[in-house]
């Protein structure tokens, strides 16, 4: 059955009512809450302790702040000091090779480390030491550094070993056993390095300094002259060049692919490249060669021939090119 009228009146007037007095029950509260005394904050029941934060507290917060910066501002200039300066000239090795004089290995820092803005107080030092040397071809691994003050730092590389040199337009190029150019020197600063045979008749293109001499009779090269080295033969028998004019046979097949060339004209016609096959043993070879040199005592002009595997034959150079004319 439908409401009427007058009861939705009465229900409507009832809820405005109840409201009503909602509404002034929270304005009593709001009120006596207003009314009631107000408490003082920390900062005011406390005067001992803001006495303490003015005395103590401020003063020391400057104080530390004024040594911060003025810290800062001391070790940017202490490492401006040129005393704490590393350059190229203060870099040793410690496990410098045998073979590596110390004026070369000099040398080698000053084409490795290039950078003038370092200190030895710089926190990132021995990395960006590390890297230098690590990007330049002379090095195969960085050992150990390690800082000296008040300018020096102290290196441990692993390095390629020359074996042999060739000489360009460019310049010499020396190269290690794998056939990396390791450097790349002016003719008349190669003095350390006069002691590495020569290699001659080469026709391949110089490649940059770093990468691969890729180069077959390059590397036949190489690999006489680390054995020639390794057993003293090269200061020996004064040993200048290593030709390979003749590699492959292509200037005459019945010759030796490759000669090694000694003081007062005498050669070595070795044959072919290590390990090739169908080749004399390489003992049988260096056997030889200590043949030849125990016999041919002050003789000039002489061909030693250690190719063939059943004799060493000896054949003097003027009787040789005499016929050939």
């Amino acid at each position: 059955m439908p409401r009427s009228p007058r009861k939705r009146s009465d229900d409507l007037r009832s809820s405005r009512a109840a409201s009503a007095r909602k509404s002034g029950a929270s304005r009593t509260r709001k009120s006596a809450v207003s009314d009631a005394p107000r408490q003082p904050g920390w900062w005011s029941r406390n005067p001992d302790s803001r006495k303490f934060i003015f005395q103590f507290v401020v003063p020391l917060a400057v104080i530390v702040g004024m040594l911060t910066f003025g810290a800062r501002m001391a070790f940017a200039y202490v490492r401006a000091m040129p005393q704490f300066r590393l350059d190229a000239g203060h870099l040793v090795m410690d496990n410098r090779p045998h073979w590596l004089k110390q004026d070369a290995a000099q040398s080698i820092h000053m084409k490795a480390f290039r950078r003038q803005d370092l200190s030895i107080f710089d926190p990132e030092l021995v990395s960006k030491v590390s890297a230098e040397y690590a990007r330049d071809p002379w090095v195969l691994k960085v050992v150990s550094i390690s800082k000296m003050f008040p300018n020096q730092v102290n290196v441990g590389l692993v390095l390629r070993e020359p074996v042999g040199r060739v000489s360009s337009e460019l310049g010499t190029y020396l190269l290690d056993i794998n056939g990396i150019v390791v450097d790349i020197l002016n003719p008349s600063h190669d003095m350390n390095y006069r002691h590495l045979p020569m290699i001659a008749g080469w026709e391949s293109e110089p490649p940059l300094r770093g990468d691969l001499w890729d180069d077959p009779s390059i590397a036949a090269a190489l690999g006489v002259s680390k054995v020639l080295l390794d057993e003293k033969f090269t200061e020996a028998l004064g040993v200048e060049q290593i030709s390979v004019c003749n590699f492959k046979g292509r200037k005459d097949p019945r010759e030796s692919e490759i000669v090694i060339h000694l003081h007062e004209g005498n050669q070595i016609h070795w044959g072919r490249g290590i390990n090739t096959y169908g080749e004399v043993p390489l003992h049988e070879k260096l056997k030889k060669i200590r043949e030849c040199a125990a016999k041919a005592q002050g003789s000039i002009n002489l061909d030693w021939i250690i190719r063939y595997p059943d004799k060493t034959l000896y054949r003097s150079r003027e009787l040789v090119d005499g016929a050939r004319q």
